[in-house]
């Protein structure tokens, strides 16, 4: 009798040991394969708030819970540290967790490769759907010393490494720009690493740096209030509309090399159920759709739409990181840290 209550006591810690993974998904998968929430499901930030990756994952929280668009309501959760391993790394562990999500932007997807990370972004998460490009402009501020992109480069040339050129994390792609210009326009800059986008916008206002490189969506109100510039876009076109279209493009300074852009939407934990992955693929597309999404965040932004769901996404997102770390190779920076 004894041996048998022990027998029962220890079945009953297996079950309660396993609940934490019961929960992960399997029971919110109804019997004809359909997903519904049952909780809230956490958006996590690789960053600290303030930046365009808090900036998409709270617009999207926002359209979905003021819409009603699914059973349970999103959350927002800022992660940051490590250069986006914090965030991405804690995603990780949860694996299978249909509540786990991460704001997904290219630059914190390329820092997971080009920083050598143990596991990489795609060992610990799948994109849900890319929902947004997103370029970039290298801005000053308007009462500093520079007008013109044309007065950066010439005071870098003239003052080898003392011009402060703020950007956040270190091998992303706001650090592909610094690297691009340094090969190809043979600048001599001092790279000053801040913890997010919104960071660099705060050191830029203080004169902590000279440049930072910024998305529009991180810099648009301090251009709009006349505190920022943005003097060029690493984007192939100038970006639309009046605070950031009389900014040139790299190529139509004679730079073609210096020409990328970025992408943001969703990502999940790994290996959520497939019934949760096609439940989430769904929603993003339906908050493109939205008058919020394309007016509010896009327009209001100067981002540019898109969409691609989950297979497209991740073979896309594949092939753009093999095509950064090419640069990266080509530039030279692996060299550096040899």
């Amino acid at each position: 009798m004894r041996k048998m209550r022990m027998v029962a006591l220890l079945a009953a810690i297996l079950i309660v040991a396993a609940m934490p993974l019961m929960a992960k998904g399997s029971a919110e998968v109804s019997d004809d394969g359909t997903f519904q929430m049952t909780k809230e499901a956490r958006i996590i930030v690789p960053a600290n708030p303030g930046g365009g990756s808090d900036i998409s994952a709270r617009m999207i929280a926002d359209i979905v819970n003021r819409n009603h668009m699914t059973e349970k309501n999103f959350v927002v959760e800022n992660r940051p540290g490590g250069a986006c391993a914090v965030g991405y790394n804690y995603v990780g562990s949860q694996k299978g967790d249909p509540y786990t999500l991460l704001s997904l932007h290219s630059g914190n997807i390329v820092v997971s490769a080009v920083n050598g990370w143990e596991m990489q972004w795609d060992d610990l998460t799948d994109i849900i759907a890319i929902m947004a490009w997103d370029d970039i402009t290298l801005c000053v501020r308007t009462d500093g010393p520079f007008e013109t992109i044309e007065d950066v480069i010439e005071y870098a040339k003239a003052n080898p490494g003392k011009l402060r050129f703020g950007s956040d994390q270190r091998g992303n792609t706001s650090q592909l720009g610094f690297e691009l210009m340094r090969k190809y326009i043979g600048l001599d800059m001092n790279y000053v690493q801040y913890d997010s986008s919104g960071d660099v916008a705060s050191a830029l206002l203080g004169g902590h740096v000279d440049v930072g490189i910024l998305n529009p969506g991180e810099c648009i109100g301090q251009v709009r209030g006349g505190l920022l510039k943005p003097v060029v876009t690493f984007a192939p076109e100038r970006i639309s509309g009046e605070l950031f279209g009389d900014a040139p493009t790299f190529i139509e300074l004679g730079y073609p090399e210096i020409t990328y852009r970025e992408f943001r939407g969703l990502s999940g934990a790994k290996d959520m159920p497939e019934a949760a992955l096609n439940y989430y693929v769904d929603l993003c597309k339906r908050i493109t759709e939205t008058e919020e999404w394309n007016v509010n965040y896009l327009e209001a932004n100067n981002l540019q739409p898109a969409f691609m769901p989950h297979e497209e996404a991740m073979q896309f997102t594949a092939d753009h990181v093999n095509q950064i770390m090419q640069t990266f190779e080509e530039v030279g920076y692996f060299d550096l840290l040899n």
